[in-house]
C-alpha cells in the first residue's frame, strides 16, 4: 500500500445465490440498546451482515443462512440454534430466510448489512 494508507480486511463471505437481473447493493447499520430485539422477519433478496459492535444473539428459524467467525472459520450453517454472535462475526442469509436478533448484553450492539436487492435498472 501506498505510504499513509492502511487496508484492515474485514473478511468476506460466500455468496450462494446472486442475483441473476441487475440488483443494487445497499450497505446498512442496525444499532440493539441493551435487551432491543429485531423480531423474526425475512427478505426475498439475499443479504449479510457483519457484527461490528457488541455480542448478538441470532435467532433463527428454519435453514437458508451461514456464519462466519472473526477469523473467516465457518461456525454453522442450515437450520440452527440460537447463536451468540462476537464482534467480527459474519453471517449470510438467502433470499426469504427468517430470522431476528436481540442483543442480551449490557452494551449497545452494532451490525453493519449488506442487501442484494433487485431493481430494475
Amino acid at each position: 500500500m501506498p505510504e499513509g494508507v492502511t487496508l484492515i480486511p474485514w473478511g468476506g463471505f460466500p455468496v450462494h445465490d446472486l442475483p441473476t437481473e441487475p440488483f443494487t447493493i445497499r450497505v446498512l447499520r442496525v444499532t440493539l440498546e441493551p435487551g432491543a430485539v429485531v423480531p423474526p422477519g425475512a427478505v426475498p433478496y439475499p443479504a449479510a451482515a457483519y457484527v461490528e459492535a457488541g455480542e448478538v444473539v441470532l435467532v433463527p428459524e428454519g435453514g437458508g443462512r451461514w456464519v462466519y467467525g472473526p477469523d473467516g472459520e465457518l461456525l454453522d450453517s442450515g437450520a440452527m440454534e440460537e447463536m451468540v454472535l462476537p464482534v467480527g462475526a459474519w453471517f449470510y442469509t438467502s433470499p426469504n430466510t427468517v430470522d431476528g436478533i436481540r442483543n442480551d448484553g449490557p452494551d449497545q450492539a452494532s451490525i453493519l448489512g449488506i442487501e442484494l436487492i433487485p431493481t430494475t435498472e
